[in-house]
């Protein structure tokens, strides 16, 4: 049976091009012959591959267009390096899907599996109805869909196309509630595809860690940085931004442009303050103290913070001391989140191993 995952994966984003690699390289391990589908949203790729345009527009702006030239160039270097990741040791589908040829999807496979990501969030895919699956003619699952406001999917088109999925499993606890009332089966609650694969896969990426005197500032606002700034300057921490825009006089800017590289400035650092649900992830598994802003997508990072059991974690609470977190129940409820996701899974693999199944049945 030919199974093509349908997520995020032209991209240059840390998260999404990890999850993407997580799923596809678990589920080859479970002997699915599986793929990543060359899908190409033009919402998302018009935010990734929008430099072109700009270089254009600030052309006549000798300050700007050094900046711009600064960032494509880096840009287009993490992007070929983080693709580079993802093709290493999973199976990417060379022909390009899009809106306007994705009926073709569902003659090309046998199943989809739709995850993970935000690949519900109808904001961020401008309301792109392909990730929702509108045909009856494959075997159709979602993995860790993650929605963002459940107001995105509230409307009777989309929710029934969910009601036709064979399995459906979301990533938040508030997006399972919303859909499991609204549609006739079970809707499983799982995490996010990079826990699937445990803190010692990931740790081989990163060679020997060493904590290092610093404070690592990553996917931050104005308000992040200032509290990272004040917590960096009372603690006596170097700080290091991930930016990739030009140089700042009040820290030392890193601009990485591989996965490997991103991963070892989080199992290395000190402490880690961001707004990114992955580096939250990582930061669990290298047992590197954090705190998280709850700014982007709120149920996101506080559904992962609650099933940890470090709520406290969150900079909307007051700041306390950060060796007051217990790795050791850390690790055992990452554990206990692997093992529910991994039920899902096996689910997923008997109804993706039935033999009995005939693709002329759903048409």
């Amino acid at each position: 049976m030919k199974v093509g995952i349908l997520t995020f994966q032209n991209t240059g984003n840390f998260g999404a091009v990890l999850q993407a690699y997580s799923l596809c390289t678990y589920l080859m391990n479970k002997n699915i012959d599986v793929s990543i589908i060359n899908y190409h949203n033009k919402k998302i790729e018009e935010r990734e591959f929008t430099w072109d345009d700009v270089k254009f527009t600030y052309f006549f702006n000798p300050k700007k267009i050094v900046k711009i030239f600064y960032i494509d160039k880096l840009m287009k270097q993490k992007y070929q390096n983080f693709q580079i990741f993802l093709r290493q040791g999973i199976k990417y589908d060379d022909k390009d899907y899009c809106e306007d040829n994705a009926d073709e999807m569902f003659e090309d496979y046998d199943a989809i599996i739709v995850g993970s990501d935000q690949v519900w969030n109808t904001t961020i895919t401008g309301h792109d109805k392909t990730y929702f699956l509108d045909s009856d003619d494959v075997i159709k699952i979602s993995y860790a869909a993650s929605i963002g406001d459940v107001k995105d999917i509230d409307s009777h088109e989309l929710l029934e196309c969910i009601n036709r999925f064979d399995l459906v499993s979301v990533r938040e606890y508030q997006a399972k509630e919303f859909i499991e009332k609204r549609i006739s089966k079970d809707v499983s609650l799982v995490s996010d595809p990079t826990l699937l694969l445990g803190r010692d896969y990931w740790k081989r990426f990163v060679g020997k860690e060493s904590k290092s005197n610093y404070l690592l500032l990553y996917f931050y606002d104005v308000q992040l940085e200032k509290d990272a700034l004040n917590y960096a300057e009372k603690n006596g921490l170097d700080v290091l931004v991930i930016s990739y825009g030009l140089p700042k006089k009040r820290y030392k800017t890193v601009s990485p442009t591989k996965v490997e590289e991103i991963l070892s400035l989080i199992a290395n650092a000190s402490v880690v303050f961001t707004s990114s649900f992955h580096a939250v992830v990582f930061s669990c598994y290298f047992h590197t103290p954090f705190y998280a802003q709850n700014s982007r997508n709120p149920a996101r990072i506080a559904n992962l913070l609650r099933q940890l059991g470090i709520e406290n974690k969150k900079l909307d609470e007051s700041i306390s001391d950060m060796a007051a977190f217990d790795w050791k129940s850390v690790d055992r409820n990452m554990d206990v989140l692997q093992e529910q996701s991994a039920k899902y899974v096996e689910r997923v693999v008997g109804l993706l191993n039935n033999e009995g199944f005939d693709k002329k049945d759903r048409i």
